[in-house]
């Protein structure tokens, strides 16, 4: 084999030992898969927020930055009955509302659908 051979496996193997170190360190600061699981606390969460409890997106920005929520959860050692009163979005709405409504409690811009009431359907007669 070739030295410039050798170099590039050496290089693909190093790339792909730091990408699993960034993934673990990942899974590590995820709240949801770390000691306390935010998903065994919320059982009866919607699909959304599980999903995004799954793949940290509920806590995470990106891989190393934590949204207001995930900042707040990891204030309390990733306990979340302790910032349920809290609003770590700032969007007026607690994080345990945001939670029932199937909103992302680290999102201002997550807001609940609105209720569709009869009045509020337009009906096309002929």
């Amino acid at each position: 084999m070739t030295t410039r051979a050798s170099r590039l496996i050496v290089l693909c193997l190093l790339m792909a030992t730091a990408g699993a170190g960034v993934l673990l360190a990942r899974e590590a600061a995820c709240p949801a898969k770390s000691g306390t699981n935010w998903l065994r606390h919320y059982t009866e969460a919607c699909d959304v927020l599980r999903t995004a409890a799954q793949d940290c997106t509920l806590c995470h920005d990106s891989v190393t930055e934590l949204n207001a929520y995930g900042v707040d959860l990891a204030a309390v050692g990733n306990l979340p009955w302790l910032v349920e009163d809290l609003d770590s979005d700032g969007d007026g709405r607690t994080n345990l509302e945001e939670i029932g409504d199937c909103t992302l409690p680290g999102d201002a811009k997550s807001v609940p659908l609105a209720p569709t009431t009869l009045s509020a359907l337009r009906f096309r007669w002929r």
